[in-house]
């Protein structure tokens, strides 16, 4: 089956994996995994997986190979046969693999075109202003999102937006290593340095003296957990982290602010004041 990039692809996969999992059985016939993993110069669980079809790390044809020379002495699979077989696995788990992959980057990339729809639909007067600020020569404040809003006041406020967007897979992921361990930390120690760097930015350049930082979430778990911990930072005037709605299920239903907490102990934010948070 052709693969378009919009799907990914299984026709073959297990089938593959079936083939070359029966061939390896068979190398390794009536030999104890122990036995084998001695002589390979590997853990007995490596082999375990491998003779069992678990192996999700791909084999490398060096392992392989000394698998091989360990064969059963009814084995008559030669190893070209049996490299080109898991070859043939490699190759079709990579083209999933990227598949996953490209479907991800679309999700998240819906995600943040939906922040921009949000802003630019507030009914403020908002523009799209450059994506890098300096802080000082060679050092550059780089947000995902960037705008400019005239408030009826008058006053002119940059807005700055980073996003930390997991996809439908990494949320899955993340929820299992809770399961696991309800102490797993989603925490990522780049938020720290973006607060530090948005910080310098307000003290150095009077342009951007009253400017936000948004650092926008999609999984909850995760902007609890940083809004909790980035509140001991001493100085986050003007930092606000915000919830971002995420259905993968219902893409229709993604993409609306559904929480704010402002770092600075503020009732209220910028989106707030846009009227983005009911």
């Amino acid at each position: 089956m052709k693969n378009n990039g919009s799907q990914i692809p299984s026709v073959g996969s297990d089938e593959l994996n079936a083939k070359l999992n029966a061939m390896l059985k068979q190398i390794m016939g009536r030999h104890t995994s122990s036995s084998i993993a001695k002589k390979c110069g590997v853990s007995v669980s490596t082999i375990t997986r491998i003779r069992n079809g678990e192996n999700k790390r791909g084999i490398s044809d060096e392992l392989l190979h000394k698998i091989w020379m360990c064969k059963d002495t009814d084995c008559t699979i030669d190893l070209s046969t049996l490299l080109s077989a898991n070859r043939a696995v490699s190759e079709s788990n990579m083209q999933k693999e990227n598949a996953a992959m490209e479907r991800d980057l679309r999700e998240l990339d819906s995600l943040e075109k939906q922040i921009q729809r949000n802003m630019l639909n507030s009914g403020f007067f908002i523009r799209k202003s450059n994506e890098s600020c300096e802080i000082i020569p060679d050092i550059e404040f780089i947000p995902d999102m960037s705008f400019e809003v005239a408030f009826e006041s008058g006053e002119k406020r940059y807005v700055f937006f980073f996003t930390q967007f997991l996809s439908k897979r990494r949320i899955e992921r993340h929820e299992r290593l809770n399961a696991d361990s309800p102490d797993h930390l989603h925490f990522s120690c780049r938020h720290y340095r973006t607060v530090m760097d948005f910080r310098e930015l307000r003290a150095l350049h009077d342009k951007y003296k009253n400017s936000e930082l948004v650092i926008v979430f999609n999984y909850e778990n995760d902007f609890r957990y940083n809004a909790s911990t980035l509140k001991q930072l001493s100085d986050t005037e003007r930092v606000t982290l915000a919830l971002l709605e995420y259905v993968p299920e219902m893409p229709s239903k993604s993409g609306r602010f559904i929480e704010e907490i402002c770092l600075d102990r503020r009732e209220k934010g910028t989106l707030s004041e846009l009227g983005l948070i009911k």
